[in-house]
């Protein structure tokens, strides 16, 4: 699931994918010899050509269709109107859009928490402060709070963000500070967590680091923030979905 649901893919884990889907389909077949493969079992053969067809399969599923038909059988419930139904919804449709497109809901700007304020290096910790002046590409003045929305992503202190990933792991930051530069863009003062996969649970247990990092946000590896878990005493993270390898020809 998570490789399917992934959207971003290399071609290392597509053939990745396509070495489980066979796996898991003959697996199936000897363990249970008496009961038929479906045909979804047949489907999700082809799942690993299908997206090397048409790239990662989260972009073209069927429920992004599902959403956009309830908000007709939405209008139909509410109108009671069953006279010419075709203009009834086209017409509510395109207002709806008309109001879609003033921007109200759309997510071009920044938004920080109610706790803004400029940012003042004399009042951080020195680590912090030290962070963000080696920052480079951020413009002062600066502001900071402890909760900023970014293209609709709210970001917070104390949820976890993908920094890195290379061939020992995934690096998490657990986000400390949130910051606004003069030219709207964005950027999380983190401490860096090692981290190291449990093979059974299949999630991440970190540990933070003495190390703090700024990172803007378009440079994280992965968008979503994430919430960790206590299991058994330890601080752990679960991807929601797997993460592109950059391993590509």
């Amino acid at each position: 699931m998570e490789l399917v649901c992934a959207p971003k893919l290399s071609q290392t884990q597509v053939l990745y994918l396509n070495r489980l889907v066979y796996a898991y389909v003959e697996e199936r077949a000897h363990l249970f010899p008496t009961v038929a493969l479906r045909p979804k079992h047949h489907y999700l053969l082809h799942y690993p050509w299908l997206i090397m067809q048409f790239g990662p399969l989260i972009r073209v599923w069927t429920m992004r269709l599902e959403s956009k038909h309830s908000f007709f059988k939405r209008c139909c419930r509410t109108k009671h109107n069953y006279i010419n139904v075709t203009k009834t919804l086209s017409e509510t449709h395109q207002l709806n859009q008309a109001l879609m497109s003033t921007g109200t809901f759309l997510f071009d700007e920044v938004e920080l928490g109610t706790d803004s304020m400029a940012f003042d290096r004399t009042v951080f910790a020195y680590n912090i402060s030290s962070a963000v002046l080696q920052c480079s590409q951020l413009t002062s003045p600066l502001h900071c709070s402890a909760i900023l929305t970014f293209r609709g992503v709210k970001y917070g202190k104390d949820a976890f963000v993908v920094i890195d990933h290379n061939e020992t792991g995934i690096v998490f930051g657990k986000i400390i500070l949130c910051i606004v530069d003069s030219c709207a863009k964005c950027a999380a003062v983190v401490s860096v967590c090692s981290s190291q996969k449990h093979c059974v649970l299949g999630v991440y247990m970190v540990t933070e680091t003495e190390c703090q990092k700024c990172v803007l946000i378009q440079d994280l590896w992965d968008y979503s923030p994430l919430p960790s878990y206590s299991i058994n005493d330890l601080q752990c993270i679960a991807l929601r979905h797997s993460l592109f390898d950059g391993l590509v020809d």
